[in-house]
């Protein structure tokens, strides 16, 4: 479980989603370059670009989820690293 604001948890999970350690690494520097999202407002530019990226990424077969997993598995975890509903 993703508790709001622990890194550590948010880079288990994605680990354990094979996503690539390239890839957690880029996210940490979108996650402290953009302001925190409020509940009513989009992630960040940067977030949104690596989830877009990364969405990519199983399009094409790079990362081992399907496509519209891998949103919902991005979301869901970057809204609990926020503590967004």
């Amino acid at each position: 479980m993703i508790q709001a604001g622990n890194a550590d948890a948010l880079k288990r999970f994605l680990v354990d989603q094979g996503v690539d350690a390239a890839d957690i690494l880029e996210l940490e520097g979108a996650i402290a370059e953009d302001p925190a999202p409020k509940a009513k407002q989009p992630f960040g530019r940067r977030v949104s670009t690596w989830v877009g990226k990364m969405v990519g990424k199983s399009a094409s077969g790079a990362w081992k989820v399907g496509t519209s997993a891998a949103a919902d598995i991005l979301t869901a975890a970057l809204k609990a690293y926020y503590g967004l509903p």
